[in-house]
């Protein structure tokens, strides 16, 4: 029913303004006729010209006749009083009918989760924490957990830990800082990266030394070892020890073969001290669908699920639509039938420079959940990434990290936040999608 009022409001609307335009056309017409008539009478030929050549709906024509005419002072008053109102209706018809269609708010709308939403069960939640201009994390975790978040993040390369073969240290204290933190408030994703995008994060004497190398595997397990000790009342969700390692193996399938090597002997030596931890390494769902599917598979033989990245780009850079995230999810779990799947970090930016905006954003949000409740027996955690959006000073780092000053890739990261960063941040309509999409389902 809903429907048809909105296709009867919208054929009766176009029908109006198809009108209001003949009116208007027949008006000008008229009042232009009589106009140039006057005025070639009385040989202004000024007047005939510009009445002739600019286009106004009859407002030229009867400031002519203001002027010009024999009208009496009275009916002269009347005329330009008439003219005003004519200018008063026109602006207002202009204003109704060219009004940019934009989405509104979600405050202002009646948002509704896509079909009948699961109810969560098994399915972890997990936020991206990080802070607004004011830097007060305690309300930025207290944000999240309203959203219904029970996992967080820490990501260390291993070459910040490893500053030297044997010496270990907290860098910025970050670990020290979660084992105060997050004992009875959330769980913990750790990321200990021996690669980390583009890049093999190994200690420096380390950096040439092939995975297949005995000394990186046990390099890396004395390493975590130390880092084990410096969080012991932490719940950790998993462990990877490898972010994104598809954008630096490219389809060098002897490259995978050799980190093979490395996982498989650092998640089992891990797994008879910590039997309960889920160990492995996170891939690209382009890659493990599309680039290099078949040597990713074998690869997650050695990890304890398929830990994944997903954030809807295509391959020039560009986003892509909201709703491609349901075919995504559908060729995923298809590669990997039976394996419990974590999408271990997952957003849409809001950058008009990217053709975005909050409202796709939103929409990202509800497919999201949408393809989730689909999938919900094989894919069990879902983290945002992230909270809050990045202040300059975070994409000069970046900038740094990954030596690009690429313009699609800064703001892609400035504006991934469910939340704007000046001040103390305000809600994007993706955070309060999420709190709907979340209370909905009885997170």
């Amino acid at each position: 029913m809903e429907e048809f009022f909105n296709y009867l409001f919208i054929t009766l609307y176009l029908g109006f303004t198809s009108w209001l335009v003949v009116i208007l056309v027949i008006w000008s017409l008229l009042w232009k006729i009589v106009a140039l008539w006057k005025s070639a009478r009385n040989g202004q030929k000024v007047w005939f010209v510009a009445i002739l050549l600019i286009p106004t709906p009859g407002l030229l024509e009867i400031v002519y006749f203001i002027f010009y005419s024999e009208f009496s002072k009275r009916m002269k008053i009347l005329l330009f009083a008439f003219l005003l109102v004519v200018v008063f209706v026109l602006l207002g018809i202009l204003g109704y009918t060219q009004q940019p269609v934009i989405d509104p708010p979600l405050s202002a709308v009646s948002y509704k989760p896509h079909g009948t939403p699961s109810p969560k069960g098994n399915r972890i939640l997990g936020i991206d924490v990080n802070m607004a201009e004011d830097n007060d994390y305690d309300k930025a975790f207290a944000l999240a957990k309203s959203l219904g978040s029970e996992v967080t993040s820490l990501s260390i390369n291993w070459k910040d830990i490893e500053t030297a073969p044997g010496k270990y240290e907290d860098p910025g204290g970050s670990l020290a800082i979660a084992n105060v933190y997050y004992p009875q408030k959330s769980k913990l994703a750790l990321y200990v990266r021996a690669v980390d995008t583009a890049s093999k994060m190994a200690p420096a004497d380390l950096e040439t030394v092939p995975f297949t190398a005995k000394e990186m595997a046990e390099r890396y397990l004395k390493m975590i070892d130390w880092v084990f000790t410096q969080i012991p009342d932490v719940e950790l969700l998993f462990l990877s020890v490898g972010d994104e390692i598809d954008l630096m193996m490219g389809d060098n399938k002897e490259s995978y073969r050799d980190f093979g090597v490395f996982l498989k002997t650092v998640r089992e030596e891990i797994k008879k001290k910590r039997p309960g931890l889920s160990v492995g390494f996170t891939a690209t769902l382009y890659g493990l669908t599309k680039k290099v599917p078949e040597e990713l598979k074998a690869l997650n033989q050695y990890s304890d699920m398929v830990f994944v990245s997903y954030y809807p780009v295509d391959e020039r850079g560009g986003m892509k639509e909201p709703s491609t995230i349901a075919a995504d999810y559908e060729s995923l779990v298809k590669r990997h039938p039976g394996r419990t799947i974590y999408i271990e970090q997952t957003g849409y930016p809001t950058s008009p420079f990217l053709k975005s905006s909050e409202a796709k954003q939103r929409e990202f949000v509800r497919e999201t959940f949408r393809a989730w409740d689909t999938h919900r027996s094989q894919i069990k955690y879902i983290s945002f990434a992230w909270l809050t959006d990045l202040p300059q000073a975070s994409l000069d780092a970046y900038k740094e990290y990954y030596g690009t000053s690429d313009k699609n890739l800064l703001e892609f990261l400035r504006t991934l936040g469910l939340r704007t960063h000046s001040g103390s941040g305000k809600d994007k309509e993706a955070f309060r999608a999420i709190q709907a999409e979340t209370h909905v389902r009885g997170w």
